[in-house]
């Protein structure tokens, strides 16, 4: 239960404001709530407590992304590939970006370092559906160009 989850996060941030991961945690509540800006309070002040935090990175990523701060979103997941460049969720979170804001032959890149990274097979099929969807769009805007 999401409810109890919060109540529970917010008990321990009480009891430990440097609770770094707590925050990460509820910020991602908040973005199951469809609340980036919630989300990126306490992604940033997870950031505040550790700026390497990469699950804080990634998470201000995909919520600056829900804003339709594309530019922003791709820092972030940069930053967060810098930090761990062997973790799929960081290619991931720059892959979406770049798709949304028409970079796609770059977003393909980084899909292709996520597969590579990806820990579950799950995941890892997922990844490669996105892809092939992915490589078909671009194969049709460039035959539009011929």
């Amino acid at each position: 239960d999401l409810v109890m989850a919060m109540q529970c996060f917010n008990k321990a941030l009480e009891l430990d404001p440097y609770l770094g991961p707590a925050y990460n945690v509820r910020a991602s509540i908040y973005s199951l709530y469809n609340q980036p800006r919630k989300a990126i309070i306490d992604y940033q002040t997870a950031l505040k407590i550790n700026y390497l935090d990469y699950d804080a990175l990634v998470g201000m990523s995909m919520s600056l992304r829900e804003l339709q701060q594309y530019s922003s979103a791709i820092n972030y997941a940069d930053k967060a590939i810098t930090v761990n460049p062997k973790i799929a969720d960081g290619y991931m979170a720059k892959a979406m970006s770049l798709a949304l804001i028409g970079k796609l032959t770059e977003s393909l890149a980084n899909l292709d370092r996520a597969i590579q990274y990806a820990k579950d097979d799950e995941l890892r099929r997922n990844l490669i559906q996105v892809r092939n969807v992915l490589q078909e769009e671009i194969e049709k805007k460039l035959n539009k160009r011929q």
